[in-house]
C-alpha cells in the first residue's frame, strides 16, 4: 500500500514539473504519457554494448546491480556545442549524487545510436572525455522492450528504484525545480 501510494505523490510531482509550462491540450497529453510511464518496469537488452570512451568493456556494468538507477536514453546528437554542454552538464550531476550518496545511485546512459552513427558517437565521447561508461544499443533493442516509451525525448529520461521501476520521469539537466525533484526522491527513497 506504502508503495503506491509513494508512486502516486511521485507521479503527481512530476506531473505538475513538466507540465508547469504547457497550454491546457499539451497538459491532458503530458498526463497520459506520464501515467503511461510512472510505475512500469524497464527492461535492458543483452544486445547493449557497454563502452568506455567508445572502447568495449567486458562486463554488463551497472544495468543487473539492485540500485537506484538514473536512466537517460538518447536517440541522436545534435550539433557538436550543444552535445559538449549536455555531456559537461552530466558530469556535473554525476559528481554532485555521488558526493551526496556515494555509490547507492548508479547513471545509465544509452545510446541509440544504429551502426552508421557509432563512430560520430565514439568520437564524441573522446572528445568531450566524458569518462563514464555508457552503453550502445546499435539495433534499437531498448525501446523495442520498453514500448511504453514515447518517442518524444522530453520523456527519456527515468530515475527508476531497485527493481528498475520508473518513479520519475523528465531530465534532471532541464531545470532546477526538476533536478531537486530527482535529489529530493532520492534522498526520500534511502530514508525510508
Amino acid at each position: 500500500m506504502f508503495m503506491k501510494c509513494r508512486y502516486f505523490l511521485t507521479f503527481i510531482f512530476t506531473a505538475v514539473f513538466i507540465i508547469s509550462c504547457h497550454n491546457n491540450k499539451d497538459k491532458r497529453v503530458t498526463m497520459n504519457v506520464l501515467e503511461n510511464i510512472v510505475g512500469k518496469t524497464l527492461y535492458y537488452s543483452d544486445s547493449l554494448s557497454l563502452r568506455l570512451m567508445g572502447d568495449s568493456i567486458s562486463d554488463f556494468g551497472n544495468l543487473n546491480r539492485n540500485t537506484v538507477k538514473i536512466v537517460s536514453y538518447t536517440t541522436s546528437f545534435l550539433c557538436t556545442e550543444c552535445n559538449l554542454g549536455i555531456l559537461e552538464k552530466w558530469k556535473k550531476m554525476i559528481e554532485e549524487i555521488i558526493s551526496d550518496f556515494g555509490n547507492k545511485v548508479d547513471f545509465v546512459f544509452i545510446f541509440d545510436q544504429r551502426k552508421k552513427d557509432e563512430a560520430e558517437l565514439t568520437k564524441l565521447l573522446k572528445e568531450f572525455y566524458f569518462d563514464h561508461p555508457v552503453y550502445y544499443d546499435l539495433e534499437g533493442y531498448f525501446m523495442k522492450q520498453n514500448v511504453f516509451i514515447p518517442p518524444n525525448p522530453l520523456y527519456h529520461t527515468f530515475l527508476t528504484d531497485t527493481d528498475n521501476k520508473i518513479i520519475l520521469v523528465g531530465n534532471p539537466l532541464q531545470g532546477r525545480s526538476v533536478k531537486n525533484l530527482y535529489i529530493n526522491t532520492i534522498k526520500n527513497m534511502f530514508s525510508q
